[in-house]
């Protein structure tokens, strides 16, 4: 008999438990749904295969001057070409602004990534994340502008404190505003959202 009560106090503790689990469950499941709507309107606006496939093309035959694209979107300031690190690591920038130029966006994925750097880029590593974060910042205002919507970049990112890692997920202002540019890297998973 001692057991009954001790047996009930443990089934209810195992309830309450379960119940909190499902909760959670739920709330994620909810949450993550509501990021996909998020990043499928976005991609359903700007996917167009046939302008994609054609600068594929271009790229391909050496039609395209990736370092003047870049310069050409961010103002016209040499350092955008040296930021973008000629046809070779510039590519994947270039054919984002091109694309974006048309109220467009490269379609292979909801998710994508700045690309590698050029290892002979002469600027240090603090000025090319920080030039990252300014030229995602004018790609999303340029949506933003484009499509009068919240077009909201969000970026994910591991966050090192010397013994373990942490995966962040931040949107890009969040990460400016908590000075964490230097992790903005072509590790970083990028997404747009519209929200």
């Amino acid at each position: 008999m001692f057991w009954i009560p001790i047996a009930a106090i443990a089934l209810v503790f195992w309830y309450c438990h379960a119940f909190v689990d499902a909760v959670r469950t739920s709330d994620y499941q909810r949450g993550y749904d509501k990021r996909r709507a998020q990043e499928e309107k976005f991609s359903n606006l700007t996917r167009d295969s046939e302008l994609e496939q054609k600068l594929r093309w271009d790229f391909e035959d050496r039609k395209i001057d990736c370092n003047a694209v870049v310069r050409e979107f961010m103002g016209g300031d040499p350092k955008w070409e040296q930021y973008a690190g000629g046809n070779t690591y510039g590519e994947i920038k270039a054919k984002m602004v091109l694309m974006a130029k048309h109220g467009k966006f490269p379609s292979s994925s909801a998710f994508f990534s700045l690309g590698s750097v050029n290892p002979k880029i002469r600027l240090t590593n603090k000025q090319w994340t920080d030039m990252n974060a300014e030229f995602l910042m004018k790609l999303q205002n340029h949506f933003r502008k484009q499509f009068n919507q919240n077009v909201v970049l969000h970026l994910s990112y591991n966050i090192y404190d010397g013994k373990s890692s942490q995966l962040v997920s931040r949107t890009l202002q969040e990460c400016i505003s908590r000075g964490e540019t230097e992790h903005i890297t072509w590790s970083t998973v990028l997404a747009f959202r519209i929200e």
